[in-house]
């Protein structure tokens, strides 16, 4: 598999995405959802997977920010100050320490500029599986002036075997793709190749 510092820091943001998540998932406010003004739910998971993401690729590569589906106001309503306080400690979990809220990163917003090239991040796809406890994935891909460089896709309940009568086992899956090296299954724990599984 090529190496790649890109491909290094976007494992390493959807890692901590993915523990960020789980820490928050702990908590029984966790999975309940608000509902943005679009009309669209949003958890605390959500906004502690992107704010992760954000400070590792901004520690990492000295980003400006990503393009994302979140924002510092997207939790709003009764419950909003106590899930951000979960959020928020759970980015701070996940990242190593942060001084500083950890949630202004969502503001770090990045220019969808294909010719100096992006960072786009789906924080929880599938937001109805993760608020079920069923499947999710927290899904990041670099673009630049060729289309879509680097991806990663952080599957925490899907197991290595993809036999979706497993999901929520531990450790979960890791795919990571490049453009020209094909896709390859990473160990969760050490972010390290296992297998190739698509030229």
């Amino acid at each position: 598999m090529p190496s790649s510092s890109l491909l290094e820091a976007a494992l390493r943001a959807v890692s901590a995405s993915v523990r960020a998540i789980g820490l928050v998932t702990q908590h029984p406010l966790g999975r309940v959802p608000c509902i943005k003004p679009d009309g669209s739910p949003v958890t605390a998971g959500d906004v502690a997977a992107q704010a992760a993401a954000a400070i590792v690729l901004r520690r990492e590569l000295g980003l400006e920010g990503v393009v994302g589906e979140e924002s510092p106001t997207s939790l709003e309503g009764p419950d909003a100050e106590a899930m951000r306080a979960l959020a928020s400690k759970a980015v701070v979990g996940a990242v190593g320490g942060f001084d500083g809220d950890p949630l202004e990163a969502l503001a770090w917003k990045a220019p969808a500029d294909a010719r100096a090239g992006f960072w786009t991040l789906d924080p929880i796809d599938g937001t109805k599986g993760y608020r079920s406890s069923r499947h999710y994935a927290v899904c990041l891909a670099h673009v630049d002036a060729h289309g879509v460089s680097h991806g990663v896709l952080g599957l925490p309940t899907l197991v290595e075997s993809m036999d979706l009568s497993r999901i929520g086992e531990p450790p979960g899956v890791l795919i990571a793709a490049t453009r020209g090296g094909g896709s390859w299954l990473h160990d969760p724990a050490t972010l390290a190749p296992t297998r190739r599984v698509m030229r």
